[in-house]
């Protein structure tokens, strides 16, 4: 379960009401990847929806030497 403070603080989800928080929060799994590690390729089946709570992710287009950043995705507010 996600901690619902810290989901509510989330810009996305700040307006949300309590009970919808609470129901969210309770589908919610934390998980922690190692740095650099692949957490999905295009045309993999979707497991699911990703927020971003601590640190960076990087959206790239290639693999080995030759990747591009596409974008990075951080935690709101903490660019």
């Amino acid at each position: 379960m996600i901690d619902v403070e810290l989901r509510s603080a989330l810009p996305l989800f700040r307006e949300t009401r309590r009970e919808t928080a609470t129901a969210l929060a309770k589908r919610g799994v934390e998980v922690r990847f190692p740095a650099n590690a692949v957490l999905f390729l295009t045309g993999s089946r979707p497991r699911g929806w990703w927020i971003v709570i601590e640190g960076t992710v990087r959206v790239v287009r290639g693999s080995g030497a030759r990747q591009h950043v596409i974008h990075t995705e951080q935690r709101a507010g903490s660019r």
